[in-house]
């Protein structure tokens, strides 16, 4: 599990967390807030396991005020096993087509609440994607919220305080989170993630400070071959081969690739578009497979192309409201197979 210490880029926020820890006092509520990406996530996570850290309970020597990595609640949180811990973040429930927060998960957080820590002094909850909270179960929070157990941190994740009902930001504490400068995510893909210097560069431009989109872009040409290869499969594949593909997405590993995909795929239509029109490279975004392109274009008309560029910018709307991948990739395929 990352520490607080190995965020990057968020020096205002981890100066406020770490002064929650022994000899400090966490609030009961907290809002973490910024674009999807930054960091928002892992540090909850960091800043709920250096609290549950013994060697930060007992003012121990602890590295700058950080989790040990070493005791038994930094190994059950690593394991995903601390009691006192819990996780609750948007799924998709029967018969629904986005993932929420609802008020099931409502519902069973504050049973959960009504009983004493088990092994620890408080118990922590994050909520990630407070976004995605329906109106019931927001409603069913609050109290919760206005109210919470004295011995229990609430840690929200949003990407937008404008969302937020007034109640919920009146309440907690807000954290803001900004994308990572050029610089210190050049460094850190360098130096962390091995890129050479090109790509750090590339990457770190692409990802507009959030070092979560920047991993997917170190995985950009095997994106694109992908692609390229569901633009010319698309066409003479079964129905049942279609859906495969977009099942093997839908499956909670591969949904940021199927993320990445979408953007990949209107990029592609797109310059195929340019191929057909101008019949020149000259405008291409993906200049170094020009060749690739301008076979994939003899398959399509413009018409057929225009058509599918607009689906695939619908598809990419749609994610944004996280409706799940498997409807979004198979709805984009079997169009653009159908022509």
């Amino acid at each position: 599990m990352t520490k607080l210490s190995e965020i990057i880029g968020q020096a205002a926020a981890l100066t406020v967390l770490k002064s929650a820890l022994p000899p400090g006092k966490p609030v009961n509520s907290y809002l973490f807030v910024g674009p999807e990406g930054v960091g928002k996530r892992t540090a909850a996570l960091a800043f709920a396991n250096a609290l549950f850290c013994q060697s930060s309970i007992n003012n121990d020597a602890c590295e700058a005020n950080d989790a040990c990595g070493i005791c038994v609640p930094c190994v059950k949180m690593k394991g995903g096993s601390f009691p006192d811990f819990k996780f609750i973040k948007p799924t998709i429930h029967k018969n629904k087509t986005k993932e929420e927060i609802n008020i099931e998960d409502i519902r069973e957080l504050i049973a959960s609440l009504a009983y004493k820590p088990y092994e620890a002094e408080r118990k922590i909850v994050i909520l990630d994607g407070v976004d995605q909270m329906n109106t019931q179960a927001a409603n069913a929070f609050l109290k919760t919220l206005e109210e919470p157990p004295g011995d229990t941190i609430l840690i929200l994740i949003a990407a937008n305080l404008n969302t937020q009902l007034p109640t919920i930001i009146s309440r907690c504490q807000i954290i803001r989170f900004r994308p990572v400068p050029f610089g210190e995510m050049t460094r850190f893909l360098m130096e962390q993630r091995g890129m050479d210097e090109n790509q750090a560069r590339l990457a770190s431009a692409l990802s507009k400070g959030s070092p979560g989109m920047a991993d997917m872009f170190k995985d950009d040409e095997k994106v694109r071959a992908e692609a390229i290869g569901m633009l010319e499969s698309s066409l003479s594949a079964s129905v049942g081969a279609l859906y495969n593909i977009a099942h093997t997405l839908d499956k909670k590993a591969n949904r940021k690739r199927a993320d990445r995909l979408l953007p990949a795929l209107q990029e592609l239509i797109r310059d195929m578009l340019v191929v057909k029109l101008a019949g020149k490279y000259d405008n291409l975004i993906n200049k170094d497979i020009a060749v690739d392109i301008e076979k994939a274009a003899r398959n399509y008309s413009v018409r057929e192309l225009f058509k599918s560029y607009d689906l695939a910018d619908e598809m990419i709307s749609a994610r944004k409201w996280n409706i799940n991948p498997l409807l979004v990739m198979s709805l984009l395929l079997m169009e653009m197979r159908e022509k």
